[in-house]
């Protein structure tokens, strides 16, 4: 590798324009420099920690025979091997194998097959830049794997955990265990596929990805095995992104501008309820999730997933957040509580769902209801979440300013009407969603809880109640079929089988807006089952929407509701009240 060491300077209108809207290829340039310089710094520290000279002349099957593939590599194409390390499998490769050399990480996979990433990706070095060579590379999950260039199965009916690939000066490749397989990179041939590689273009704006279905660190983590596509799922697959593009190029061009820049690799993943996508510090321009509904789900979901590589690596450039900052935040879009870089994630990712879906507003009349959901959810989520950040002393004066930032773009986007039944399914969604997060994971102080117990028997007014502290996972809470019905009945989302049967007649009530009798039907289970969380949680619900509607302590201060309740309980003392006492907590 070149020995220069490059101190990385971002421009302050750069910075700015980061916060501001879709970023240019020249920002987008600056952010890829930076992630290419930490692939070689931690190439530099592998190659410390194994003790590696390139000209050392060991065999084919070394590490340091490796390195001096891949610098030779490197001097006659250059461009290549930037290609290479840049590629969101070696920042996988590279951050895992560092935490494991180091002590930082244990982890099941042999340590053997980590390190031998690097004899793939020099392997794919001297295919691509024509550096005769042979070279050991690893077999994992049946297949060795070249990034970039595709995979090669061995041909051996026995298992194998290694194969020599010859390499010719025109980038032929045979591959030999026991037997051997001979192949251009350029095209399928028996026992090689290349990487499947697609391209479209639509309003004068190409996006060209790599689909990777076969890498080993496609997901992020640990190596798994290739899952192709069949040809089906692949058309299907790339007939949604062209048609996602077409909506991109025509009513976003600056996310499509960016993504044209910024994102190199799509990973489908199988289809999960509880994942819909991910993307990962450490591999820039990668994307993974699984297959979307329509053209439209897939473009807002390129869109924002896109954000969280370029924060992930300004991150790497500018120090944003208070690294003494260690509390743990409430984000209205994940069940866990979230250090400040989680929120900071979602406010920027986010920001621009708002501005996608306020066009969408407009573009899509026949689904009006599904974009304004959506658009009015994202809204909230921002602008809660902001206000949170803002508040606490997570942020330096960079992290600061560009949070402000992200809220006067905000302001300028949240402004549309959304009709009023959408936006009491937005708020009875959100509502539910913080009152859990309560449940779970906020402790109150134990001494308060039995003064407000015994204060409630004796007939008094409440203790104050001081600040809960954060418990991740505090309290066992299933969650409740209710927000997917409240989906189902505003935008037509299905709720599985499974849920069907978790919904009472107190649920369904509340859904369909009957808010008086839900607050019967959840009053009348409490009486027959007080330690139903759900049915505490349900009437809190119902009392806080609908005519006369008020905020309640099941909202607001659930873990204070519950716990006295337990305590009631759990000294044989009824707690045949549940309106009263929720009402009687609110003063504390």
């Amino acid at each position: 590798m070149q020995a220069e060491l490059l101190r990385h300077q971002l421009p302050l209108p750069f910075f700015a324009q980061l916060s501001a809207g879709p970023a240019s290829p020249a920002v987008l340039g600056r952010l890829r420099a930076g992630q290419l310089s930490r692939r070689k710094l931690q190439l530099r520290a592998l190659t410390e920690l194994l003790d590696l000279e390139p000209d050392a002349g060991e065999g084919p099957e070394t590490p340091a025979h490796a390195w001096s593939v891949l610098v030779t590599a490197e001097r006659r194409h250059p461009e290549i091997v930037e290609e290479l390390l840049l590629h969101p499998s070696a920042g996988v490769w590279l951050t895992r194998t560092l935490r494991t050399l180091s002590g930082a990480a244990v982890d099941s996979t042999p340590l053997r097959t980590d390190l031998g990433y690097l004899s793939s990706i020099a392997a794919a070095a001297a295919l691509r830049c024509g550096v005769a060579c042979t070279i050991s590379v690893p077999v994992v999950h049946g297949v060795a794997t070249f990034p970039t260039v595709g995979q090669a199965k061995p041909p051996s009916s026995l298992p194998v955990g290694s194969a020599n690939l010859e390499v010719t000066p025109g980038g032929t490749g045979t591959l030999r265990a026991r037997s051997a397989i001979t192949f251009s990179p350029a095209e399928a041939s028996p026992g090689f596929v290349p990487v499947n590689r697609h391209t479209v273009e639509s309003g004068g704006l190409r996006l060209s990805v790599e689909i990777d279905d076969r890498g080993p660190y496609r997901t992020f983590s640990t190596p798994i095995a290739p899952r192709p596509l069949d040809p089906l799922e692949y058309a299907e697959w790339t007939k949604l992104l062209d048609e996602a593009w077409q909506i991109l190029t025509s009513d976003h061009r600056g996310f499509a501008r960016e993504l044209s820049s910024g994102m190199t690799t799509l990973v489908p993943l199988e289809n999960d309820a509880s994942f819909a996508g991910a993307s990962s510090s450490v591999a820039f321009g990668a994307i993974a999730m699984t297959a979307k509904f329509s053209a439209v789900d897939l473009a807002e979901a390129l869109v924002h997933e896109l954000q969280h590589s370029k924060l992930n690596a300004l991150f790497d450039l500018v120090e944003l957040l208070d690294p003494d900052f260690g509390e743990l935040l409430h984000a209205p879009w994940r069940e866990d509580p979230r250090p400040a870089s989680g929120l900071l994630h979602g406010i920027f990712a986010f920001v621009t769902a708002v501005e996608f879906w306020r066009v969408r507003l407009a573009k899509d009349e026949d689904d009006s209801r599904y974009a304004q959901f959506h658009y009015a959810q994202r809204r909230r989520q921002v602008r809660h979440t902001a206000t949170v950040l803002l508040g606490s002393r997570a942020l330096t004066g960079l992290g600061r300013s560009f949070v402000e930032s992200l809220s006067d773009r905000l302001a300028a986007a949240e402004g549309a009407p959304v009709a009023a039944e959408i936006q009491d399914a937005v708020t009875m969604v959100a509502d539910e969603q913080l009152a859990t997060w309560r449940l779970r994971h906020l402790r109150p102080d134990d001494d308060w809880v039995s003064a407000a117990a015994e204060a409630w028997l004796a007939g008094e007014e409440p203790p104050r109640a001081g600040p809960a502290s954060v418990t991740p996972w505090r309290r066992s809470l299933t969650g409740s079929a209710r927000v997917d019905l409240v989906k189902l009945r505003h935008l037509g989302y299905p709720v599985r089988p499974a849920r069907r049967r978790e919904l009472s007649a107190a649920d369904l009530a509340y859904v369909h807006g009957e808010w008086h009798e839900a607050q019967t039907a959840y009053v009348t289970t409490i009486r027959a089952t007080p330690q139903d969380d759900q049915a505490w949680l349900g009437l809190g619900l119902a009392a806080a929407i609908g005519p006369g509607g008020h905020r309640n302590a099941m909202l607001t201060a659930p873990h204070l509701v519950l716990a006295v309740r337990d305590r009631l309980l759990s000294r044989n003392h009824p707690c045949d009240r549940p309106v009263e006492l929720v009402a009687w907590l609110g003063r504390a």
